[in-house]
């Protein structure tokens, strides 16, 4: 019982003043009153245990349900990345020429700035030429919404060799660096020298971080103004093993494209062969140079002005054909010799030392001393006293050279097709020579029958000359025989009987 209704059973049951039945009727409510609290005390014990397992229960069950929404947010932000990388390799797999890669740093930037990456600067593929010492730069600025490309050098800075260094070691390198807010201005100062975008909000930045992952000769990397997390870093890497899908097909682009120029080159190249071959005669070699000149316009070569020089002798004298300013036709022939011009005379020294190619960027005094020395010889040129820089491209044959001028300088490829063709053209000069020599044969052989028939001529003249004298001599001595005759028979007559005895 209940040790406050018990103390009042008691007091009951002693108490003097209360008859027997008053005891009974209260002794009997005090028990009632203690079933009826220690049935309270049983409901509300077991209301206690009932909402002790229903908190804990719920607790569980909230416990479950926030794993399961951290499970279904995880599942979510899974999907997302997934449809983000789909768009990449849809992006890669619809790549149609090399400039398309940009297109795929592009979506990267987007589809990282929605997964909830902030602060992107840029997204951007390196693809190294090591015979260079370059990599061509494909970028997308997402602040800027700009997409760039650069042939960039790697070799003039020692951030970029590091880079360089560590990418070029195999696939699955990995290069990052963290420039302060402090040590902006320096690296700033430096991309200006450079040919790379000049990002003005690095001007305000808190700091500049790079991120790159390799592929091989391909690298893939990502730029920002505040530091990546670790799950932002390796959610970067996953782009990275998508790309590679997009730098196999750039790889099959390039190689495509290749195949189709140097058809292209060899096409041109057959063009010139041909034209060659069905040379007749020497002075056709002009006809020759203009087809050559066409096929290098045809390529893509820009120039100033075209040229051809063969050295006619061992003492720099030699003749030029050369096109107009924009290189469309071939002018006429021009002769002088290299000796009289610095810039000639380099030229001609490349073919002393047998050299097969030479560069020469006129600027200053011999810029203008090379326009007076064409003015002298009567080449023509337009505005030419205003250009600040020339630059000669020159490719050697056997017997001259093929050059050049632009006051840009010219791609690689350029300095190769000059070769190239300067290879085929000295086919060509083997093919003027031999025409020269088989048409110095034919005048001498023409010169020799021209002779021969005057000797011919001659002769007979002088053997007509003495058939008519031997005639004459023939008719003297009949004549002069007759006429002894005629002496004999008269003599004889004169005396019969010798007549008459000798007949």
């Amino acid at each position: 019982m209940n040790q406050h209704l018990q103390t009042i059973l008691n007091f009951i049951q002693q108490s003097q003043h209360l008859t027997d039945e008053e005891k009974t009727t209260l002794s009997k409510a005090v028990k009632d009153a203690d079933k009826e609290f220690a049935i309270a005390e049983f409901k509300l014990d077991r209301t206690e245990k009932v909402k002790r397992t229903t908190a804990i229960l719920l607790e569980e069950t909230i416990e479950e349900l926030e794993e399961k929404r951290k499970a279904v947010e995880a599942q979510n932000h899974e999907l997302e990345i997934e449809t983000a990388l789909e768009k990449v390799r849809a992006i890669a797999l619809s790549m149609k020429v090399p400039a398309d890669m940009l297109e795929v740093c592009s979506i990267i930037s987007k589809e990282l700035d929605k997964l909830g990456v902030k602060e992107i600067r840029n997204v951007q593929t390196a693809i190294f030429y090591e015979s260079k010492g370059t990599y061509m730069n494909y970028e997308y600025y997402f602040k800027h919404n700009k997409t760039i490309t650069t042939e960039t050098s790697y070799t003039n800075h020692k951030m970029h060799q590091a880079f360089a260094n560590q990418m070029l070691k195999g696939k699955g390198g990995f290069f990052s660096t963290y420039m302060s807010k402090a040590e902006l201005p320096d690296w700033i100062a430096y991309q200006k020298t450079t040919n790379v975008f000049i990002d003005t909000y690095l001007q305000t930045a808190s700091s500049l971080n790079y991120y790159w992952f390799s592929l091989g000769p391909v690298a893939l990397g990502i730029s920002t103004y505040v530091p990546l997390t670790e799950d932002e870093i390796n959610l970067f890497k996953r782009f990275r093993n998508v790309f590679e899908l997009a730098y196999r097909r750039f790889l099959d682009i390039e190689k495509a494209i290749a195949q189709a120029r140097e058809a292209q080159i060899e096409t041109a190249l057959e063009k010139v062969r041909s034209s060659t071959m069905s040379m007749q005669k020497s002075d056709e070699l002009a006809e020759t140079s203009v087809v050559l000149f066409k096929q290098l316009i045809d390529l893509g070569i820009a120039p100033n002005r075209l040229y051809i020089s063969i050295l006619k002798d061992d003492e720099g004298e030699t003749e030029f054909w050369i096109t107009d300013e924009d290189g469309s036709k071939v002018s006429m022939a021009y002769e002088d010799n290299l000796n009289n011009n610095s810039s000639f005379k380099k030229m001609y020294d490349g073919w002393k030392q047998q050299k097969k190619s030479l560069l020469i960027d006129m600027k200053g005094n011999e810029l203008q001393e090379y326009f007076k020395h064409l003015s002298n010889i009567h080449v023509p040129f337009k505005g030419g006293l205003s250009q600040k820089r020339r630059l000669q491209y020159i490719a050697y044959f056997s017997k001259g050279f093929i050059g050049m001028a632009s006051p840009d300088e010219q791609p690689k490829e350029t300095v190769d097709l000059l070769e190239r063709f300067a290879y085929v053209f000295n086919l060509t000069f083997t093919r003027f020579n031999d025409l020269k020599v088989a048409e110095a044969h034919a005048l001498q052989a023409e010169q020799d029958l021209i002779e021969i028939k005057a000797a011919r001529k001659k002769a007979e003249a002088a053997l007509n000359e003495l058939q008519a004298t031997q005639k004459q001599l023939i008719q003297s001595e009949k004549m002069a025989s007759l006429g002894e005759l005629t002496a004999g028979i008269a003599h004889e007559i004169q005396n019969p009987l010798n007549f008459v005895n000798n007949f």
